[in-house]
């Protein structure tokens, strides 16, 4: 599909907002990261949170990653 396309209007893009908050709602974390998955260092600290999952910043690289993922089981339900 080519995003292009779509007409992004505000209306649209607030129901779009909408239902990503409903979706990441109906996850729940469930692993804790202690790694960086890029570099595996051990170092890393708070970047920012969205719907109640944690993403942290790597004291190494820089990569930004989930801290607190959901389980593959919930992923797989959606």
């Amino acid at each position: 599909m080519d995003m292009r396309s779509l007409s992004p209007t505000i209306a649209w893009r607030r129901e779009m907002a909408l239902r990503h908050e409903q979706t990441a709602r109906r996850l729940r974390p469930a692993l804790n990261v202690e790694r960086c998955p890029a570099c595996e260092h051990g170092g890393h600290a708070p970047f920012v949170a969205i719907y109640g999952f944690r993403y942290h910043e790597c004291d190494r690289c820089g990569h930004l990653f989930l801290q607190d993922p959901p389980s593959a089981a919930d992923i797989e339900q959606l």
